[in-house]
């Protein structure tokens, strides 16, 4: 995991997307080639509004953020800044693991 980034105030920082893949960006169980299918609904939604991206999806677990970047086209790897923690076990786990990245980088601005 890369550290979360701290942001110097709340109200001046950019804002952060914390990004699940799978259900996401292409169907749950997604065949090679259906991997990634969405990227361009990704890339419409953001467009140049700037926006940190922070890897939520479990995939953080077998891909290092270097590689996880070059899942994505080259306009949206620099925003791609960080992945979540360790996993949480139990109810809401990815909304803990969101709350506890954003506790310890100051950030008050985030959507999922």
């Amino acid at each position: 995991m890369t550290p979360p980034r701290a942001a110097p105030d709340r109200k001046g920082a950019t804002p952060t997307l914390f990004l699940d893949f799978d259900g996401v960006l292409h169907p749950n169980l997604a065949s090679p080639p259906q991997r990634f299918a969405r990227m361009p609904m990704l890339l419409e939604a953001i467009g140049d509004d700037p926006v940190d991206i922070v890897i939520s999806s479990s995939w953080r677990f077998e891909w290092s953020l270097e590689r996880i970047r070059r899942f994505f086209p080259m306009g949206l790897q620099a925003r791609v800044v960080s992945t979540t923690g360790p996993a949480h076990i139990g109810r809401h786990a990815r909304w803990n693991e969101i709350t506890t990245y954003c506790a310890a980088a100051g950030i008050g601005n985030w959507r999922a």
